[in-house]
């Protein structure tokens, strides 16, 4: 009676956005979107953490180019806005109000942008990680876990709808309990 879909998005805020329309039940999201969603009054639930963000999310770029944060100085860094690494951007902006770098927003044509010269680096994740770090960025100038680290924690939750955890609430149950038996592997490094 159930589908299992992947929704291709730049952040949890086009998922937060079904969750409250009804036309999606449960749902990963990163700390943020799952944040923002609630502020927002979406009736969700957030019934488990499955990952604390480590080092599956951070900042890559050139190591010929950026070795530092004070070589961010002048750089662009992409990051898909209102996603947990553009919130851990927003925040490396604030440990170093020093130094001028500008944000740009991608996320699969972060890779491309990084190629063509448009960005020095992106704070991303996943299969765009993976893309930075065969095109040479080097990970990492900055790891999600050394921001969570310093107090300023991400992580990935699964939401779910207030009426559908109500009506099926096995179904959510279950989730949770497939999600534990692997979390000792989930996003492992």
């Amino acid at each position: 009676d159930f589908q299992v879909v992947c929704l291709p998005q730049a952040s949890g805020g086009f998922a937060v956005a079904k969750l409250d329309d009804g036309d999606l039940d449960v749902a990963l999201l990163g700390s943020t979107p799952a944040a923002t969603g609630l502020a927002r009054g979406v009736a969700m639930k957030t019934f488990y953490v499955a990952h604390m963000k480590g080092t599956s999310q951070g900042l890559l770029v050139d190591p010929d180019i950026i070795g530092s944060p004070l070589d961010l100085d002048g750089r662009k860094i992409g990051t898909p806005f209102g996603s947990t690494a553009h919130y851990h951007m927003l925040y490396t902006r604030k440990l170093f109000p020093e130094f001028n770098f500008e944000l740009i927003d991608c996320n699969a044509d972060c890779p491309t942008l990084y190629a063509a010269g448009a960005i020095d680096g992106a704070f991303v994740w996943g299969g765009v990680m993976e893309s930075m770090k065969g095109l040479g960025a080097t990970m990492m100038l900055v790891p999600a876990k050394m921001l969570s680290d310093w107090e300023k924690a991400t992580f990935n939750t699964i939401s779910v709808r207030d009426a559908f955890a109500a009506d099926h609430s096995v179904v959510v149950e279950r989730i949770a309990g497939v999600v534990a038996r692997l979390d000792a592997d989930y996003l492992d490094e």
